[in-house]
């Protein structure tokens, strides 16, 4: 059974992934590189939850911890990470995905 994600919450997730606001990283929740601070699909929904916005960099999180405070169960979680790290989709993929799944 998949987590009931709070529908405002769920909502501005998906826009947040296909704004183009954030770019996309892989193998690290967040990091910063020669292009700016990249996001797992992970951060970007801790930081809409937080009101953070795409320049953050978080303090203390790995990803069980981003992902437990946004609400997702491990296989939610490993779901989203095989995405982004793994397969390699895209933000709009993935926020397809969370909207169908989550």
């Amino acid at each position: 059974m998949s987590t009931k994600l709070n529908p405002k919450f769920k909502k501005a997730w998906i826009k947040a992934l296909k704004s183009g606001e954030f770019t996309q990283a892989t193998g690290n929740l967040v990091s910063r590189g020669t292009t700016g601070i990249g996001h797992c699909c992970i951060h970007v929904g801790y930081c809409v939850k937080k009101g953070y916005g795409p320049n953050h960099m978080n303090e203390i999180l790995d990803t069980a911890t981003a992902a437990h405070y946004i609400g997702l169960k491990p296989n939610e979680t490993n779901m989203l990470v095989e995405a982004n790290d793994r397969r390699k989709l895209n933000f709009r993929q993935i926020a397809d995905l969370i909207k169908k799944n989550l």
